[in-house]
């Protein structure tokens, strides 16, 4: 019975060590070894006198990201024409690298994806923006950040 007894609590001693076959406990919990993943962050801003729209993706996901600008603060009469969600919409894409620089123009048909925009810092305070991923799905309609005016609108 003594015997018995003893092997009981080592078991148990040993049960309440690591909880996983591949853990090493550790004073913060367990330490598998991996490294844990940093989470994307999103940049967006102004830049050459105001004159450039930057905008980028530190940690991106390894797809990259596409940007959607919107006027939201103009409700209707607003510029939805790179807002990535209408069928005549037109969408940044941010390539590999997950950065992207667009140069301000004046004129709807000088937008060029990836290389120009209608927006200015003028109207930036209306403006709604969104990073898009493929992240989990097989098109880029996940919204992976958004920020701006009215961010509901890629909701």
């Amino acid at each position: 019975m003594k015997n018995l007894t003893l092997t009981l609590m080592g078991m148990t001693a040993l049960a309440m060590g690591c909880k996983d076959k591949d853990c090493a406990d550790t004073a913060g919990g367990c330490d598998t070894g991996a490294e844990m993943e940093e989470e994307a962050s999103f940049n967006i801003a102004w830049t050459d006198g105001a004159s450039t729209l930057e905008a980028s993706v530190s940690n991106p996901h390894v797809d990259g990201y596409f940007l959607g600008l919107a006027e939201t603060g103009s409700g209707a009469a607003g510029w939805y024409g790179e807002d990535c969600v209408g069928d005549d919409s037109q969408c940044h894409d941010m390539g590999a690298s997950s950065t992207l620089s667009l140069e301000s123009v004046s004129a709807i048909s000088d937008v060029v994806p990836g290389s120009t925009t209608l927006f200015s810092t003028g109207l930036w305070a209306g403006v709604t923006y969104a990073f898009f991923s493929n992240e989990g799905a097989g098109d880029y309609d996940n919204v992976a950040h958004s920020g701006g005016d009215d961010t509901s609108y890629y909701e």
